[in-house]
């Protein structure tokens, strides 16, 4: 748990929240169209990536497990988590381009090649954790995690080539001039002013929950503790395999809200975010209903102990109740990267489950003596209040045709860094043929 935790915190949680840049970019881009600007942004972003995770891998192979070791981590504990992160360090670099190209196809609108990847990488993934996991134990996830970024990014390379040559171009959008230095490692300034108040927007949130695993890891009594560690963890999973509908209407939301702005369409911009957060507000309460209708059955599926069944069944009312909150919250976020808002949500972010949600749920927690309970009501309920807040910012703050203005400057500026590398000399190995 700590190894796929410290995997998701220091490492992918980066290069989601910075590649999320290009879900305003693209989309706006899309909008205006400027389609030829899309192949420069998404080597850009695989480039601002790369330097991060060279950074975030000097720290796993150096001083990670000290640090873990100050922070009062059993020294066992933390060689296992360090050596995992380090096998799983393949995944990671995958994962930088993985995330990218998923974004730079989702704004052209060639959603089948992520579903695909991501069936792709499940399988994969589930294949080699069958074959390496009983023989090879740490050594075989660390393998299952490296073989299902691989294939994703075999399937999504292929995939874009495809939509290029068959999609693309003969409908005379065509979004790849080819590859390019000077593309990747020209125009860093507009797209880090969208990219670092992404990933503050995407890791402050992230973030949370994996504090929730060390607060229930560090509740009074070893047997108690473990106890609310396996129960989150399966609440966690639970989340997440509900959330991926909501996460779709995300997804979609970023890129219809980006592209009206781009097309100068900010009552469109708004409407769309509008239907994105009612769809997402039907889904998560379907999902959540669903839920609470297998509160029993469900944990089942996860653990054999009964105690750990027990007290998952417990808390299911409130895991249904934090995932409500958490998709309604998911789309507003969608419909904030369409319109490049980024640091405001951040800053909502960080008040909403930082400077309130984690200290009330660690009262609740440890102070009110609720343990297990205390640390998923405090969940569900900063959950609501994010939601609360956000809905609140886009239909209430934003300042829609204000949104329209700052997209046609940002377009403007990627289609400019797009035409000086059109004007300028390409080696010609490196130029995609059509």
């Amino acid at each position: 748990m700590l190894g796929t935790s410290l995997f998701n915190v220091t490492g992918l949680s980066l290069a989601i929240g910075l590649s999320s840049a290009l879900e305003t970019l693209c989309a706006q881009a899309v909008g205006a169209g400027e389609h030829r600007a899309l192949g420069g942004l998404l080597q850009r972003a695989i480039a601002v990536g790369a330097v991060v995770v060279a950074g975030v891998l000097a720290i796993w192979f150096g001083p990670l497990e000290g640090v873990l070791g100050a922070l009062g981590q059993p020294a066992a504990l933390a060689s296992e988590a360090v050596l995992f992160i380090r096998l799983t360090a393949p995944a990671l670099v995958l994962a930088n381009a993985n995330e990218s190209i998923r974004r730079y196809l989702v704004a052209q609108g060639a959603v089948a090649v992520p579903a695909a990847a991501a069936a792709a990488s499940a399988a994969a993934s589930a294949a080699a954790a069958l074959a390496l996991v009983p023989s090879r134990g740490l050594g075989g996830a660390a393998a299952a995690y490296n073989a299902g970024n691989a294939v994703a990014l075999a399937v999504l390379a292929l995939g874009s080539a495809l939509h290029e040559t068959r999609v693309a171009r003969p409908a005379g959008v065509g979004a790849w001039a080819g590859l390019s230095p000077r593309a990747a490692f020209s125009g860093w300034r507009p797209y880090l002013a969208v990219a670092l108040p992404s990933c503050s927007q995407v890791c402050i949130e992230w973030w949370t929950f994996e504090a929730l695993i060390l607060m229930a890891g560090a509740l009074p009594g070893a047997e108690a503790a473990a106890l609310a560690v396996a129960a989150t963890g399966v609440g966690f999973q639970t989340v997440t395999v509900a959330y991926s509908l909501p996460l779709g209407i995300a997804n979609a939301a970023s890129a219809r809200v980006g592209a009206e702005l781009g097309a100068g369409r900010p009552a469109a911009a708004r409407r769309a975010a509008g239907v994105a957060t009612g769809a997402a507000s039907l889904a998560a309460a379907a999902a959540a209903l669903a839920l609470l209708a297998a509160r029993r059955s469900w944990p089942r599926l996860f653990s054999a102990d009964p105690a750990v069944i027990a007290a998952t069944a417990s808390i299911m009312p409130l895991v249904a109740t934090a995932l409500v909150g958490d998709g309604v919250n998911g789309a507003l976020a969608g419909a904030v990267r369409g319109a490049g808002r980024q640091g405001a949500a951040a800053a909502l972010n960080l008040v909403a489950y930082w400077a309130i949600g984690i200290p009330c749920t660690a009262w609740l927690a440890f102070k009110a003596g609720l343990g297990l309970t205390g640390l998923w009501a405090g969940l569900a309920a900063t959950t609501a209040l994010q939601a609360a807040a956000m809905a609140a910012f886009v239909f209430g703050a934003i300042r829609w045709p204000a949104e329209a203005d700052a997209a046609a400057a940002r377009v403007k500026a990627a289609a400019a860094v797009g035409r000086e590398e059109e004007g300028a000399p390409k080696p010609r190995s490196l130029v995609v043929a059509g």
